[in-house]
């Protein structure tokens, strides 16, 4: 925005009523479950895999919906969920909310409002340590929150979203510390790992992922090339208990495919990188893909894990394969391809290379499940080409911009494989291609089960002895994030995050939505709820929604880039107006983060600007953000309540 202007900014918001939070703390009772689901991957070792057995190979065809609840109407959800003390907690781009994990009920919700214009606001979920919640944010803040009442405890600035930096992976907490690092590599950030105090937020260490002069691996970088290096982290992480060791899965380098200017390996992208928790000291390293070129990089997090006496870590890439790694060597042991892969050593040119998989293929941003018992690994991979383009010219490096040196085409639509692996071997078990490609994670039980999604929506669940399809339900929404499974009481439950994914087709971009199931029969009288997006807590209490109009007297320009008008606005829950009201966009509103922007009714006449519809009386509130000459007043009035800034 222009210098000359100045930002107004204005939240109306209505908390939840203490009272409210404690009866419902009440009505949830002492929710002692008997397992839990209390990290990203439920172990911090990646092991997402559950010794629960009520649902087994026989029954699961039992599963029906328990309950839902639909947390906004509209926007991504590609987050994992976990469960501790009988809550889920999950979140949105924006919001992080407690669910009552058996009936879907709504404990608690906070919203953050973003203190600076958000890179990309997608998050991967929360991690959980004595108490408190820890996510990231769209604009490179690490925020804390009670667990139990969703108060806000602390917030720290981790990343500098004017470099496009922000913070989408799922942290992890250990011994009162918390794991995160800076997300943007595709924008042209040096990516890195922290350290923080969990009670407090201190930083306590920092390890740059794309090292500088003096650092080991410098000398992999041509010239300058590392200050605008990539190699970021995307998902979430992994900690030996026992060994202190953090594994950090990095990303692919930048510009992603202009290699010749930055000549070399490029450490540490496309690397398992070990780290010491405690001090953030290097211990060790593994490239699985020297230069890349293809904007591969390893995105999912490492799974570790034992196998006929051997220490081993299973890693899944964006190159279509499957690596699994001694820890005592630091070697490759086996390489298994687990989608299409006919890359070889293809990189971009001018007129076009076909690369499979392409930027969206092989493993996203899940890991493969790891069954201690049987020894197998079970992954959701996506099967899709592209085709690559080189820039005729070299990339020229720009804050928040794209930093790529060329583009790419996908080919076709894609599908997904769900392939079970031997973790001694490396040969592949069995596999089963799934209409969509398979973004989201796999959770595998001791009752022989194993669950997943599609980007289409398509819930699975799958006999893990030889990939029988056993079950299979439609959400109506993208699957891209977590599939967990948990007990509460004496029934076992499956719960799946449903929404719009990064890549959803249309007809798959439901709103996002956390859905719970169980068998049929073990709790007859208790019929599925579909809860609506989080019961708000009415401003009036004549009705729950009620007509708003913001009337801002701003001088209207042509265009919208001009620093006088109303630049920004943000409705939380916009619902569409009446009938009678015209839908338009007119150039002089730039709506960056609307909730629903196709749904807002403007109406512009001169010198005035009024917005209007129904929106629901949420506890997140409304915000808006204003840019005007510093010698204009601006009028803004919600509800006939008016505020006069001069």
């Amino acid at each position: 925005m222009a210098g000359s202007g100045r930002r107004l900014r204005f939240v109306f918001c209505v908390a939840p009523a203490l009272l409210a939070a404690v009866l419902s703390f009440a009505a949830a009772e002492s929710l002692a479950d008997d397992s839990e689901w209390p990290s990203y991957n439920h172990r911090l070792s990646g092991v997402r895999y559950s010794d629960l057995a009520q649902i087994n190979v026989d029954n699961v065809s039992r599963l029906e919906e328990v309950c839902r609840l639909e947390l906004a109407p509209m926007g991504s959800l590609s987050a994992g969920p976990i469960l501790v003390d009988g809550r889920l907690y999950v979140t949105t781009d924006d919001m992080t909310l407690a669910i009552n994990a058996r009936d879907c009920s709504l404990l608690w919700r906070a919203q953050y409002l973003a203190e600076q214009a958000e890179v990309l606001p997608n998050n991967r979920g929360v991690a959980y340590w004595a108490g408190r919640l820890y996510r990231g944010t769209g604009d490179g803040r690490l925020v804390s929150y009670d667990a139990r009442t969703g108060r806000e405890v602390w917030r720290k600035k981790i990343g500098d979203p004017l470099l496009g930096e922000f913070a989408s992976a799922a942290p992890v907490a250990w011994k009162g510390m918390v794991f995160t690092g800076v997300s943007g590599g595709e924008l042209g950030v040096r990516g890195r790992m922290m350290a923080f105090d969990a009670a407090s937020g201190r930083k306590l260490w920092t390890f740059d992922l794309i090292p500088g002069p003096g650092q080991t691996g410098a000398g992999t970088w041509a010239g300058d090339s590392w200050k605008h290096g990539g190699g970021a982290t995307w998902s979430s992480y992994a900690v030996d208990e026992k060994s202190g060791e953090l594994f950090v899965s990095v990303d692919n380098p930048a510009p992603a495919f202009n290699g010749k200017s930055r000549a070399g390996d490029n450490l540490f992208t496309d690397s398992v990188v070990v780290l010491d928790a405690k001090s953030g000291r290097l211990l060790w390293y593994v490239q699985l893909l020297k230069h890349d070129r293809r904007d591969y990089g390893a995105s999912a997090p490492a799974v570790l894990m034992s196998v006929e006496g051997r220490s081993l870590i299973a890693q899944g890439s964006k190159d279509g394969y499957l690596y699994i790694i001694d820890r005592r060597t630091h070697r490759v042991v086996s390489r298994t391809a687990v989608t299409t892969v006919s890359a070889g050593d293809a990189e971009p040119t001018t007129q076009g290379t076909l690369v499979c998989p392409g930027i969206s293929g092989g493993f996203l941003y899940n890991s493969p499940s790891f069954d201690p018992h049987t020894k197998a690994l079970i992954s959701g991979t996506v099967d899709w080409c592209s085709t690559l383009y080189l820039d005729p010219t070299p990339p020229q490096y720009a804050p928040r911009q794209e930093f790529a040196g060329g583009r790419q085409e996908h080919v076709g639509t894609g599908s997904g494989w769900v392939t079970s692996i031997s973790a001694a071997t490396g040969k592949v078990l069995w596999r089963f291609q799934t209409a969509a490609p398979v973004f989201a994670a796999v959770t595998t039980t001791a009752g022989g089960v194993t669950f997943t999604g599609d980007h289409d929506g398509r819930l699975y669940a799958f006999r893990s002895a030889d990939g029988a399809l056993l079950w299979k339900h439609e959400t109506g929404g993208s699957i891209a994030g977590g599939v967990i499974t948990y007990q509460i009481g004496s029934r076992q439950y499956l719960a799946v995050t449903s929404g719009k994914g990064a890549l959803s087709p249309a007809a798959a971009a439901g709103p996002p939505t956390v859905f719970i199931f169980g068998l049929a029969g073990h709790n007859p009288s208790s019929a599925p709820t579909a809860s609506r997006a989080a019961e708000p807590v009415p401003l009036s209490r004549r009705t729950a929604q009620r007509r708003f109009t913001i009337t801002s007297i701003l001088p209207l320009g042509p265009t919208s880039h001009d620093p006088t008008m109303l630049t920004r606005l943000t409705m939380s829950a916009v619902q569409k107006a009446a009938p009678n009201e015209s839908t338009c966009m007119p150039g002089s509103i730039h709506a960056t983060r609307a909730t629903m922007p196709a749904l807002m009714t403007i109406r512009k006449k001169p010198r005035v600007m009024m917005v209007m519809g129904r929106v629901s009386t949420m506890a997140m509130g409304l915000t808006m953000e204003l840019t005007t000459p510093s010698s204009t007043p601006a009028r803004i009035k919600v509800s006939g309540l008016s505020m006069l800034i001069p």
